[in-house]
């Protein structure tokens, strides 16, 4: 299952990049699509990093 954490945490990454790259397009192209762009990366990035977070068992602490 490590390798289907791995594409979770690899596609988190890509829509966080790709984030501020929307939203400096919508500043320079005037056109209000790519800041819709920007916030639907936003907000799958933070959704799959609470996930990756919150549920993947390989990465829990053992406490003594």
């Amino acid at each position: 299952m490590k390798f289907g954490w791995s594409i979770v945490l690899l596609a988190s990454i890509i829509l966080a990049v790709a984030t501020p790259l929307f939203f400096g397009h919508a500043l320079v192209a005037g056109d209000a699509k790519w800041f819709g762009a920007a916030a639907v990366c936003l907000l799958l990035a933070a959704v799959l990093f609470f996930v990756q977070k919150r549920f993947r068992a390989d990465d829990a602490h053992v406490h003594h």
